[in-house]
C-alpha cells in the first residue's frame, strides 16, 4: 500500500472527542464519526475500530451533506456530553453523543442526537459495526425502527440500531438519508440487544430522559472537586476525562481507552494500553484525592487488596484483576496509518518493575492523610509488599520505561524503593500499626 495514500485516510488522533459509561468508551470524530469502541468493556473486542483500519475496521458516521463545512467539538460545560458543530453556508448542524452511564457494563448504550439550528440539511447516517476486532461476519435483521447486527462469533452480543428515521439494510450496513428542516431534530440508538428490555415507555421518552440524566451525573460528580484556582476549566476537565477511563464495577483505571496506536508513526512501538497498570493508576488516584474525591481512591484501593493475594503484586493487570495478557497481534489490520502491527494484549505484564511499590505506598499515604481509613489487614499486605522492596531494591529491573530486553539497574527504581519505605513508616504511624521489619 502507498504510505502516503494510508496516512491521508486517517483524521489526526487530536481530532477526537470520547464519551464513555464508566465501563467502556468511543472516540468521536470531528466529523461525528464513530471510529473506535470497544464493546461492551474496556478491554472488550471492537466492534468499531475505523482508527486501526480505514477500509475493515467499522464505523458510525453521521455527516450532514453540506459543501465547504467547517466541524467545531465541545462538550457541554461540566459534562461528557460531545458536541460536534458542522457550520457552512447552507446552514447549521449539530451533533451530540453521549452515554448513558448505567450500573452494569452489558446495558451498553451510545446515544447520538441530531439537531438542524439553522436552514434545511439533509443528512446521510451509515452504521457498519465490524465485530471482534474486525474479524467476525454478522448478518442484519431488520425490525420495525430498527436493525439487529448479530455477529457469528458468540463473544460480543448483538447490537440493535433504532431511531425514528428509516433505516435500510445495504450489505451487512444500515443506513438512513433524510432531511432536517430548521430547528428540527432527530435521534439515533445503539445499544446491546438485550437492553431493550431494561427500557419502559417510548425511545424518544427514553432519549430524553438519559439525556438529562448524563448532564446531572457528571455536573453532579464534578462539583465535588475542592479545586479552586488558575485553570480551573481545564483541570476539571481532565478530572472528567480521568473518571471516564474508570470501571464502576471494579474500581480499576485503564492507562487509555484504546490499543495499538502508535508512539511515532511507521516505528512498531505500538501497544495495548486498555488495563490497569498499579503505577499509572496510583498516579491517577493521587490526582482524585487531591481533588477531593475519596471514593475513587478508595474503590481502587479495594481492588488493589483483592489483587494481593501473592507477596509480589504484578505491575498490571485486566479491569477485572485477571493476570493473563498474552500479547498478540492482528495482521489482517493494516494500523493508524499503516503503523504495524496491530497488537492486542500486552506482554509487559510479566516484567518486573520495583518501582510500583513507591507510587502505591505515596497513594496509600496520601489516602490516609486525606481522611482515608486502612484496616490492619490491608496493612499485612503493605507489610508482604516493604519486604520484597527491602529485599529486592538492589535488583535490576525493567523500571517505569518498561524497556524490552534484559534487566537494567535504574535510579529512578531506587527512589521509588525508598519512597515505599518511607510512606509505609507514615502509614504505620499514622494508624499506629507495628512496623517492626521498617526497623
Amino acid at each position: 500500500m502507498n504510505t502516503s495514500h494510508a496516512k491521508q485516510k486517517y483524521l489526526p488522533i487530536e481530532n477526537y472527542g470520547i464519551i464513555g459509561n464508566l465501563h467502556t468508551a468511543a472516540l468521536v470524530s470531528l466529523n461525528a464519526s464513530i471510529d473506535f469502541m470497544c464493546f461492551t468493556r474496556f478491554d472488550a473486542p471492537t466492534v468499531f475500530c475505523k482508527l486501526l483500519d480505514a477500509d475493515k475496521g467499522g464505523f458510525f458516521s453521521i455527516t450532514p451533506l453540506m459543501k465547504n463545512m467547517v466541524t467545531k467539538q465541545l462538550y457541554l460545560p461540566d459534562t461528557n456530553v460531545l458536541v460536534t458543530r458542522f457550520l457552512a453556508e447552507e446552514g447549521i448542524a449539530e451533533i451530540i453523543d453521549y452515554m448513558p452511564v448505567e450500573n452494569e457494563e452489558a446495558n451498553c448504550v451510545v446515544v447520538r442526537k441530531i439537531n438542524t439550528v439553522r436552514g434545511n440539511i439533509r443528512y446521510k447516517v451509515v452504521c457498519a459495526p465490524h465485530f471482534h476486532y474486525a474479524n467476525a461476519k454478522h448478518k442484519v435483521e431488520q425490525e420495525e425502527n430498527s436493525c439487529i447486527f448479530i455477529p457469528e462469533k458468540g463473544e460480543q452480543p448483538p447490537l440493535r440500531l433504532s431511531g425514528e428515521m428509516q433505516l435500510t439494510v445495504n450489505e451487512n450496513n444500515v443506513v438512513s438519508e433524510f432531511e432536517l428542516k430548521e430547528d428540527e431534530s432527530t435521534f439515533f440508538v445503539l445499544e446491546a440487544e438485550h437492553n431493550k428490555k431494561n427500557r419502559t415507555g417510548s425511545l424518544k421518552n427514553y432519549v430524553d430522559n438519559t439525556y438529562q440524566a448524563t448532564i446531572n451525573f457528571w455536573q453532579s460528580w464534578i462539583a465535588k472537586s475542592n479545586y479552586t484556582g488558575h485553570w480551573e476549566e481545564v483541570v476539571r476537565r481532565s478530572a472528567l476525562t480521568l473518571k471516564l477511563l474508570i470501571s464502576n464495577k471494579y474500581g480499576s483505571i485503564v492507562a487509555a481507552p484504546t490499543f495499538s496506536l502508535p508512539e511515532a508513526i511507521g516505528q512498531g512501538r505500538n501497544w495495548d494500553y486498555r488495563y490497569t497498570w498499579i503505577r499509572d493508576a496510583a498516579f491517577s488516584m493521587h490526582a482524585f484525592l487531591q481533588l477531593g474525591f475519596l471514593e475513587e481512591a478508595e474503590h481502587f484501593l479495594e481492588w488493589v487488596k483483592n489483587q494481593s493475594t501473592e507477596k509480589e503484586l504484578q505491575l498490571m493487570f485486566a479491569i477485572d484483576g485477571n493476570k493473563h495478557l498474552d500479547e498478540y497481534e492482528l495482521d489482517y489490520l493494516e494500523g493508524y496509518k499503516d503503523s504495524k502491527p496491530v497488537r492486542v494484549g500486552n506482554d509487559a505484564h510479566k516484567q518486573t518493575q520495583m518501582d510500583i511499590y513507591g507510587e502505591l505506598m505515596e497513594t496509600l499515604y496520601i489516602f490516609t492523610v486525606h481522611g482515608g481509613d486502612l484496616t490492619y489487614d490491608y496493612w499485612k499486605i503493605i507489610e508482604q509488599y516493604v519486604e520484597l522492596v527491602i529485599n529486592n531494591w538492589q535488583q535490576p529491573d525493567h523500571s517505569i520505561w518498561e524497556v524490552r530486553g534484559e534487566k537494567r539497574e535504574f535510579l529512578f527504581t531506587r527512589f521509588m524503593c525508598w519512597v515505599a519505605m518511607d510512606r509505609a513508616i507514615k502509614i504505620a504511624n499514622h494508624f499506629s500499626f507495628p512496623y517492626n521489619i521498617l526497623k
